[in-house]
């Protein structure tokens, strides 16, 4: 696979699992800066935006902006990355609170 198909294979396992649990989840065929899908939960009250940085080999490449405006001292906890790792036989992910 290239890198586009293994990004976008992270990006529907992220959302099936949201599925499966019972959100919902929007993903973005193009490119939407900074936001790979926007889940909520099945009551739609609560909306997040979730970053997606999956690997197949080696190491996860992401990098967060480092605009002091941007991040806050409290943060909101609607912004998530979500690492998933291919490589293994079956897929595992690792969420993560953006600016934790």
């Amino acid at each position: 696979m290239n890198p586009r198909q293994v990004g976008r294979a992270g990006e529907l396992y992220v959302a099936a699992q949201i599925h499966r649990r019972g959100g919902y989840a929007v993903t973005f065929a193009g490119n939407m800066p900074g936001t790979d899908m926007l889940p909520c939960e099945v009551t739609k009250r609560r909306r997040i935006s979730i970053q997606v940085k999956t690997r197949r080999t080696g190491t996860w490449h992401a990098r967060h902006p480092r605009d002091a405006s941007r991040c806050s001292e409290d943060p909101s906890e609607d912004a998530f990355w979500i690492f998933v790792d291919l490589a293994l036989e079956h897929p595992d992910y690792f969420p993560a609170l953006v600016g934790a």
